[in-house]
């Protein structure tokens, strides 16, 4: 804008131009506003779910251009998805916990033993008649067997209903490991994408910021137009946004990779 405002004191650009650039650099500023405004209402809601005090004060750092881990380092996910993963342990232990249901249902098939035991103190002395001015003690131990009869058709339907639960169970857990599996190898390829997609991004701001550079120059020496300028400008703007888009693309992809195998 200082540029412009200087070529039109020394009549090289007409009022229109400067009038476009005062413009589109209002909507720049608007557009900052906005930006610094959405990042203290996304601190302030951060602040509350860590339930921190309002004089904390949240300050995120840019994460986007972090060094992100080769594809190949990642393979190995692949194999310790099927251990580590929160999903499949969770199948497991619904498998397991059915089991031990069973067993304590199998368990009314089998005959209950009990061991009990008494002690008394007593006064007077009861045996006797008339009832005699002593205290006496008396004890007892004994060991009782006891079986069910009507758990032979009763139980014999929660058996097989038990059963049939673990065996869905089952399923659920090799559907459950074969839709994880998936998922990996699914994040693996996105995630090669994205880092393929970053390297040319990267490129692409290399190639737009000599383009600015040749209509600058072409701009400032009269031999092109204010649009001319603000299209090279908006093109290198579009390239540094779609590369942090690329960035956290990649990050993104990568926290759910760890996520999925129960890295995170």
């Amino acid at each position: 804008m200082k540029t412009i405002n200087a070529l039109y004191k020394n009549q090289k650009v007409t009022r229109s131009d400067v009038l476009r650039a005062e413009v589109m650099l209002s909507n720049v500023q608007l557009s900052l506003e906005q930006a610094d405004n959405d990042i203290r209402i996304s601190n302030q809601r951060l602040a509350v779910l860590l339930d921190l005090g309002d004089s904390v004060q949240v300050k995120p750092t840019d994460s986007a251009g972090m060094p992100k881990p080769a594809l190949a380092g990642l393979s190995s996910l692949k194999g310790q998805a099927q251990t580590s993963s929160y999903s499949i342990q969770k199948a497991k232990q619904n498998v397991g916990t059915l089991e031990a249901r069973l067993k304590g249902t199998k368990s009314a098939f089998m005959p209950t033993l009990s061991f009990y035991t008494a002690y008394g103190l007593n006064y007077p002395n009861n045996l006797f008649f008339p009832p005699v001015d002593q205290a006496y003690s008396i004890g007892f131990v004994g060991l009782k067997a006891q079986y069910n009869i009507s758990s032979l058709y009763h139980n014999k339907h929660k058996v097989e209903a038990g059963k049939l639960h673990i065996s869905e169970a089952e399923i659920q857990s090799e559907a459950v490991a074969d839709n994880v599996n998936q998922e990996v190898k699914s994040l693996l390829i996105k995630y090669g994408e994205s880092l393929n997609r970053i390297t040319v991004k990267e490129k692409t701001i290399d190639q737009s910021l000599v383009n600015y550079r040749i209509v600058s120059t072409k701009y400032f020496n009269q031999l092109a137009l204010l649009t001319d300028l603000l299209d090279a400008d908006n093109l290198l703007t579009a390239s540094r946004f779609d590369l942090i888009t690329a960035q956290t693309d990649a990050l993104t992809i990568y926290y759910r990779l760890l996520y999925a195998t129960g890295k995170l």
